[in-house]
C-alpha cells in the first residue's frame, strides 16, 4: 500500500505543481545492493544462497541493482533530457516489473 501511495502522490503532485514548471517523478527500484541488502544476503538465518537465487529469478537481467543504477536514473530525471517528463514512475529493476506485469510467468515456488 505504501508503494501505491507514493506512486499516486507522485502523479498528483506532478499535476498540482506543473503550472509552476516543477516536474515530479519517482524511481521504483528492485532489490539493490545497498549495505543493508548485502548484510541480508550474508545472514545465515536468511538462507542467503536460496534467497539470492529466489530474488534473482524475478530479475530478467540476472543481477541485483547497484546504487549507481538508481543514481543514474535520478540524474536522468533531473536533467534537461527529461524536461517533458512528469508524473512518471520509472522502474529501475532489471526487468522485474515487465516480467511480472502480465502474469505470464509464475514466480518461483518453494516446492
Amino acid at each position: 500500500m505504501t508503494k501505491g501511495g507514493i506512486n499516486q502522490l507522485t502523479r498528483e503532485l506532478a499535476v498540482e505543481w506543473s503550472p509552476h514548471q516543477i516536474r515530479v517523478n519517482a524511481i521504483q527500484p528492485a532489490q539493490t545492493m545497498t549495505p543493508a541488502g548485502k548484510r541480508m544476503l550474508r545472514s545465515p538465518p536468511m538462507n542467503s544462497g536460496r534467497l539470492r537465487e529466489r530474488l534473482l529469478a524475478g530479475i530478467p537481467l540476472g543481477r541485483f541493482g547497484e546504487p549507481e543504477d538508481i543514481a543514474k536514473a535520478a540524474v536522468f530525471l533531473a536533467s534537461d533530457a527529461a524536461g517533458f517528463i512528469t508524473g512518471h514512475i520509472l522502474p529501475v529493476d532489471g526487468g522485474n516489473l515487465a516480467l511480472n506485469a502480465g502474469g505470464s510467468r509464475i514466480w518461483p515456488s518453494d516446492s
